[in-house]
């Protein structure tokens, strides 16, 4: 499955949410979409993507809202 369809489909389902918090998971989760493609099914790519992230603070932004949105795929496509 293709990164970004999954990404439209868990912002989708979360537009009951303020705007300032879909912005944050829009730009989190359009970083994993440039560094995974394709969904990841293992924890390697996702390690790799966090670890390009220079900030501590935003890769911790970015691991809670991507926490949150594998979760939710986990959930919503039985992966």
């Amino acid at each position: 499955m293709k990164t970004l369809k999954a990404i439209n489909a868990f912002l989708e389902a979360k537009a009951d949410l303020s705007p300032r918090t879909l912005e944050q998971y829009r730009a989190s989760l359009q970083y994993l979409e440039h560094e995974c493609p394709k969904m990841p099914k293992k924890p390697q790519p996702i390690r790799s993507a966090l670890s390009r992230v220079n900030k501590l603070w935003v890769r911790d932004a970015y691991w809670r809202v991507w926490k949150s949105f594998f979760r939710w795929c986990w959930r919503e496509y039985s992966l």
